[in-house]
């Protein structure tokens, strides 16, 4: 809160923190304000993102995820975690079972390989992680020319 208080999440939901008709980005923890960044750099190029702050991996926020990926046909999950078996991989599962796989077309995270210590920043743009890599893979999947 802007007043420095502390306010309890409501377990299990997340919130919408940014709308937009192209596209969707489901975000966890610090991947958060990296879709905000990468929606900003794609709005200055046109293409309007909806930013979903999950706030929950277990349970996941099943109710704002179906409603999200039914108006919008492009969503894209974004996590610091590896991809196999994570946030991704239980929105995946989430959007079969409402009929919505076809939504969910890139998944941002960890390739399933050791990866070195270091400086976060660097690992994360090794990892392809970082706003600037984000918006570029979202252009190209959208199929945007670039400017």
């Amino acid at each position: 809160s802007p007043t420095g208080e502390c306010q309890s999440l409501p377990i299990g939901k997340g919130e919408v923190t940014r709308e937009g008709k192209d596209f969707a980005m489901a975000a966890i923890g610090h991947m958060v304000p990296v879709a905000e960044e990468a929606c900003e750099i794609l709005r200055r190029e046109g293409l309007e993102g909806t930013v979903l702050n999950m706030r929950f991996v277990k349970p996941l926020d099943r109710e704002l995820l179906e409603r999200v990926a039914t108006g919008i046909p492009v969503l894209a999950t974004l996590e610091e975690n590896v991809l196999t078996g994570g946030f991704g991989s239980a929105c995946l599962e989430a959007l079969s079972e409402m009929g919505l796989a076809d939504r969910l077309r890139i998944q941002f995270g960890l390739p399933d390989r050791f990866i070195e210590h270091g400086d976060p920043n660097i690992l994360r743009r090794d990892c392809g992680l970082e706003p600037d890599q984000v918006a570029r893979r979202m252009r190209d999947l959208l199929r945007v020319p670039r400017t």
